[in-house]
C-alpha cells in the first residue's frame, strides 16, 4: 500500500482529524488536543520496513488496559497514544482515562462510520425493499430474501465500494447493462443478486432464466407487491402522473415522505383557481390521489 492511500485508511480510523491542514476546533481545547494528537499519529505511522514508534506505547497501554474497547474501531496504536498523552498531561489513573475516553473520545463517531453514514444515505434509496430498517417488518418469503440481499450490499457498500468488487465482475461476466439500465439496479447490487441465484441453483440456472426471475419476481409492478418504491420508482411515478393528467398538471416533482404516503408537487397553469400550487398524493403503492387538502403551508411545516 503506498503512503497516500495509508494515510487515507489511517484517517478513517480517527474522529477528530480529518486530513485538515488547519486546526478546526482552536477553540475547543480538548478536541483541538485529540485533533493534534490523530494527526501525528497519521503522519508518524510507520512503513513496514520502518520501526514503529508504537511499539513501546502499545506494550505500555496493553499492560494496563488489556483489550479495553477493542472492538469500537480505535486502533490499539491510538488508544496506547492517547493514553500516553492522557498520562503526560493529566492524570496516571487508569479509570480517568476511562471515563474520558468513553465520555468524550468514543463519543464521537470514527471518521470511517461517518462515512459509511452518508454512504447509506446514498445507497438505501436505491433499494426497493430495504429501508434502513433494524429488522425486516414485512411479509417473510422472498421479499424478506430481498430485504436480507439489500442490507448485505449496503452495509458492505457503505464501508467499503472495493466490497463490491467481486460483484461488479459478475455483473460484467454475465453481460446484465441492459437489465440495469431498464431497472435503474445498480451493477453491483445486481451482480450480487446473479451470485446468489447461480449459488443456490439447482444446476439448471442460466443469465436467462435469472433474468426472468429478476423480471417477475424481484422488479415487479407497484401494485402488485407490498414493498415501498423507490425514489426513482416515485420520480416515474410523479413524470407518468403529470402525462395522465395533463389536462389537469403540467408537471409533477417529489418532495418526500408524509404520513406514511409519498408527496410530490404537482404544478398547473390553469386549473389552479387560487394560483398556488395545486398538490397530488401517491401512496406506497402508486395510487394517485388527485384531490387533497394539503396545502403549501401543511408542506412547509414538514
Amino acid at each position: 500500500m503506498v503512503k497516500e492511500e495509508k494515510k487515507k485508511y489511517l484517517i478513517l480510523e480517527c474522529r477528530y482529524y480529518n486530513g485538515e491542514d488547519d486546526n478546526p476546533f482552536d477553540e475547543e481545547p480538548d478536541a483541538s488536543a485529540v485533533w493534534r494528537y490523530e494527526q501525528w499519529y497519521v503522519e508518524n505511522y510507520p512503513k513496514p520496513d520502518e520501526k514503529s514508534p508504537f511499539k513501546e506505547l502499545v506494550s505500555d497501554y496493553c499492560g494496563v488496559f488489556g483489550s479495553f474497547e477493542s472492538s469500537d474501531g480505535t486502533p490499539v496504536e491510538l488508544k496506547a497514544l492517547l493514553w500516553n498523552r492522557y498520562e503526560h498531561w493529566s492524570s496516571s489513573d487508569p479509570d480517568g482515562f476511562k471515563e474520558w475516553y468513553c465520555r468524550f473520545y468514543q463519543a464521537r463517531v470514527t471518521n470511517r462510520q461517518r462515512r459509511a453514514e452518508e454512504r447509506r444515505k446514498i445507497l438505501i434509496p436505491r433499494c426497493k425493499y430495504y429501508r434502513g430498517e433494524e429488522e425486516f417488518t414485512g411479509k417473510s418469503g422472498v421479499y424478506q430474501m430481498f430485504w436480507d440481499y439489500e442490507k448485505h450490499w449496503v452495509e458492505s457498500l457503505a464501508y467499503s465500494f472495493k466490497n463490491g468488487e467481486q460483484w461488479r465482475k459478475d455483473f460484467e461476466s454475465a453481460h446484465l447493462w441492459l437489465l440495469a439500465k431498464r431497472h435503474d439496479i445498480p451493477a453491483t447490487l445486481i451482480g450480487m443478486l446473479y451470485n446468489r441465484y447461480m449459488h443456490w441453483g439447482s444446476g439448471g440456472e442460466t443469465v436467462e432464466s435469472f433474468q426472468k426471475w429478476i423480471e417477475e419476481t424481484y422488479v415487479r409492478p407497484a401494485e402488485s407487491t407490498d414493498r415501498p418504491l423507490t425514489m426513482h420508482e416515485k420520480q416515474l411515478l410523479a413524470d407518468k402522473a403529470a402525462q395522465d393528467y395533463e389536462s389537469i398538471f403540467d408537471f409533477a416533482m417529489y418532495l418526500g415522505e408524509s404520513d406514511g404516503k409519498s408527496i410530490f408537487l404537482a404544478c398547473s397553469n390553469h386549473a389552479a383557481e387560487s394560483g398556488l400550487p395545486v398538490f397530488i398524493i401517491i401512496d406506497s403503492a402508486g395510487h394517485v390521489e388527485s384531490e387533497c387538502s394539503l396545502t403549501y403551508a401543511d408542506m412547509l411545516k414538514e
